[in-house]
């Protein structure tokens, strides 16, 4: 199985805003505004990678080769909509799944797709990528746990303190704060 986003997080629904981050690096002009725009896309995209989770509401794409029995291990919890469910018929052609026969399993973590009670997967096409489910996933602006913000917060002031940094350097999990990311983790098979 494949899973992408395949549509970024709009700059609106970043957690931290520019004023946030700026009052915690305790900076009062704009000359580094950019900057500090740009610390805040990336230590989420960091925490987003280690906890395998989307921090902001995006669109991903789950391909797969065919339905799965067992239900499907939707990506980036949370998932807070299902926009489609795609797959190609014996004959090649593709088709789109109607809503009420499917179900989804927002609550667990992952979210799973099922389909309806009293109904059974379509059969595909044995072909690869014949299966695609399109998401919305993501915390909706405002929702972001707080122990998510603390460490999206100390990164960007560990980051922006060490801006001259080069590579890789300039961002790096801090130790100190592995505590806070623990319960968000998402252990992928």
């Amino acid at each position: 199985m494949i899973h992408r986003r395949i549509a970024a997080p709009a700059l609106a629904s970043e957690h931290i805003t520019l004023a946030a981050a700026k009052e915690h690096l305790r900076v009062t002009d704009s000359a580094d505004d950019a900057l500090i725009q740009s610390l805040i896309s990336e230590v989420r995209q960091m925490g987003e990678d280690i906890t395998s989770r989307a921090w902001c509401t995006s669109t991903w794409v789950a391909v797969l080769d065919e339905f799965l029995c067992d239900g499907i291990r939707l990506p980036a919890p949370p998932v807070v909509s299902v926009t489609s469910v795609q797959y190609v018929d014996e004959s090649g052609v593709s088709q789109t799944l109607a809503t009420p026969l499917w179900q989804l399993d927002s609550d667990s973590e992952p979210g799973y797709l099922f389909p309806a009670y009293g109904t059974t997967w379509p059969t595909t096409r044995p072909q690869a990528n014949a299966v695609r489910i399109t998401c919305t996933c993501g915390y909706p602006v405002g929702t972001l746990p707080e122990s998510l913000r603390r460490w999206m917060l100390l990164h960007i002031g560990h980051a922006y303190e060490h801006r001259e940094a080069t590579g890789d350097q300039r961002l790096v999990e801090l130790p100190y704060t592995r505590g806070l990311l623990d319960s968000y983790r998402i252990f992928t098979l």
